[in-house]
């Protein structure tokens, strides 16, 4: 299983991007950090979103982070060479499904149906697609997209991760803790002893200890978490290779609450505990 992925967003942030599908809204939107804002187009067949990088740069991830593409959407990633999107793309996922099948294995007789993918039971607006290549030296890129079966009949992207994701040598440590937080998690209790609360979303938190820490590892974390802090939203996936659903619960955009901590265990090897929240 591959260690955890942890993606920042400064390359894509400051990439020329642009489509010639019809903007709702506009398509910068997904540069930006705001759940409240979306790319949103119209058109549902050969939506190509293209990036061009400031500069060509070492790239490994890609992740379409809060959209709405339904079961039979697909996804397509390529990435060049060139500045013009032009020769052999040297990245090229080829066409595949935006929401995995669930596997026999997760597949639940009875109640779920034939078909059935991992965000069936999620919101429709909350779904994400990661891909993860060996990293690769690229200055454009393209993203092709085809959903004509949506029934918004409309496209929804609220966030685009894409940049040169970094790992651990050693992955995190048994007893990761994830919980479920609900953003309004008041109540009131009344006199007949009834406990009435408001209805509201839900976002996870999550921490664990990277207990195995190289002295390779040491400047690659640092780096992330300076140019991160606290105020910049990234892309965690915690099991990218894990099962379907187990990946799904465990990686989304975030933020960290607290920085690295490392402590120096022993000649070569530190530890830090690692806390952050969806974002």
């Amino acid at each position: 299983m591959s260690n955890l992925k942890m993606m920042h967003n400064k390359l894509f942030d400051a990439a020329t991007i642009s489509t010639i599908a019809n903007e709702l809204m506009p398509l910068t939107n997904v540069q930006m950090y705001d759940n409240s804002e979306a790319f949103r187009t119209d058109t549902l067949e050969n939506v190509v979103i293209k990036i061009q990088l400031a500069n060509p740069a070492f790239i490994s991830g890609l992740v379409l982070w809060r959209h709405n593409l339904s079961s039979t959407a697909t996804i397509q990633w390529k990435g060049y060479a060139s500045t013009d999107y032009t020769g052999d793309a040297i990245i090229d996922t080829g066409v595949v499904l935006a929401s995995i099948m669930k596997p026999l294995i997760e597949f639940v007789m009875g109640i779920d149906s034939l078909g059935a993918t991992i965000y069936d039971d999620w919101d429709d607006d909350k779904r994400a697609t990661e891909f993860w290549q060996a990293e690769k030296a690229i200055a454009s890129q393209e993203i092709i997209i085809n959903d004509p079966d949506n029934t918004f009949g409309f496209i929804d992207v609220t966030r685009i991760f894409n940049g040169l994701a970094i790992s651990p040598k050693t992955n995190f440590s048994e007893g990761a803790n994830m919980k479920l937080v609900a953003v309004d998690n008041g109540g009131i209790t009344t006199s007949d002893a009834s406990y009435h609360t408001v209805k509201s979303d839900t976002y996870r938190k999550a921490k664990f200890s990277l207990n195995w820490l190289k002295d390779v590892d040491i400047p690659l974390f640092i780096s992330f978490n300076r140019q991160v802090g606290v105020h910049d939203d990234f892309y965690i996936s915690m099991y990218p290779e894990a099962a379907p659903q187990k990946r799904r619960n465990h990686a989304f955009c975030a933020k960290f609450t607290t920085l690295l901590d490392t402590t120096n265990v022993s000649a070569g090897r530190y530890s830090s505990p690692v806390e952050l929240r969806e974002a």
